[in-house]
């Protein structure tokens, strides 16, 4: 990502400046279903199909405030889950290994 700044004299009786700054937005390199972690369907009810798990790491759910509210061991590359009614609705993350996905539950 290219970043370019500058600083600018400006015509005033104190000497100032003022800070210029130019930035070209680029997409992550990478999206999550290139990485491997597919969620569906998404939005979720209460149950949901992921596949692309990392090898031998356990399925985890968070709550939007960073709160572990489910975890699953190892299923195999892919699952079926059935979230618990207890779930409230919101945003959640969905992370096994390195790999994330935001999740809302309806």
């Amino acid at each position: 990502m290219a970043t370019w700044i500058s600083l600018a004299p400006m015509r005033a009786a104190a000497p100032s400046f003022v800070l210029m700054a130019t930035w070209r937005w680029r997409p992550p390199p990478a999206t999550q279903a290139a990485q491997g972690l597919v969620v569906s369907p998404n939005p979720v009810q209460s149950v949901l199909r992921v596949t692309g798990l990392s090898a031998q790491s356990p399925i985890c759910l968070f709550d939007a405030a960073g709160r572990l509210v489910y975890t699953r061991p190892y299923p195999g590359e892919s699952a079926v889950l059935t979230l618990p009614a207890e779930l409230a609705r919101g945003f959640y993350i969905l992370r096994s290994g390195t790999h994330s996905q935001r999740l809302l539950l309806e």
